[in-house]
């Protein structure tokens, strides 16, 4: 049976994004990068098939990346504050007394050595140690469904023990100090990044730590029971 698309389904789907886009513009001081935004979002909840800025630009039918670009590297806006309004909307649209926070980690491998993190280290994806950079990750899941809530980039040793390549990896984007941030990630290992994200989330679900390299540990879970939220096993 093929299901009928109406004209009405076409509305709420344009007015679905547009009212999480219109919530958010209040992130962005002038109109130019909110309106790249919007048109950014539109693009990536689309069906592109490699969505990346080219794929993203094409679809949205700009001429060049550049519009993208810009407001990932170059616009004045918080991460954090965008990720501290995601949250809300998760958590009101997903909240349910059997909900869980989801912890995993993640790669990205690089062919490079500029970008922030990236060294050899472990690779979940290929089960090998490859040029990667580590992102460890939490997600709210439920009856309702499962969004991400925040991410904590790992920053190995040979990162945060060298202030001048942080330095470098900074060049060139306003606002953004590495060098603070490699300070501060400086003891947040693989198994430590985890507590400063889950105890930022503000819900009171249990945890679900994946089978990952970032293996739960006794003192996680202390950090997590005293929050009032208790522990669950690795899935």
């Amino acid at each position: 049976m093929v299901e009928v698309v109406t004209a009405e389904d076409l509305v709420d789907w344009d007015a679905e994004p547009r009212f999480l886009t219109d919530g958010l513009g209040c992130l962005f001081k002038r109109p130019e990068p909110r309106a790249t935004f919007t048109l950014m979002v539109r693009a990536m909840l689309a069906d592109v098939a490699k969505k990346n800025s080219w794929g993203l630009a094409e679809y949205a039918g700009l001429a060049t990346p550049q519009q993208f670009e810009h407001l990932l590297n170059g616009a004045k806006w918080s991460a954090d504050e965008l990720r501290d309004q995601i949250r809300g909307c998760v958590l009101a649209g997903l909240s349910d007394p059997g909900g869980a926070l989801v912890l995993d980690d993640t790669q990205a491998i690089m062919k490079g050595t500029k970008s922030v993190g990236v060294a050899p280290q472990h690779c979940g994806a290929t089960g090998q140690t490859e040029n990667c950079q580590c992102m460890v990750m939490l997600s709210h899941a439920s009856v309702h469904g499962h969004a991400f809530l925040d991410r904590e980039l790992y920053l190995p040793a040979c990162w945060a023990d060298d202030p001048q390549r942080c330095q470098a990896a900074g060049t060139g984007r306003p606002g953004v100090d590495v060098v603070v941030v490699g300070r501060r990630l400086r003891l947040r290992t693989r198994p430590r990044a985890p507590r400063a994200i889950t105890s930022a989330a503000k819900t009171n679900s249990a945890w679900t730590p994946t089978r990952s390299a970032t293996r739960p540990r006794p003192g996680a879970t202390a950090v997590h029971a005293a929050a009032g939220r208790g522990g669950r096993s690795p899935a």
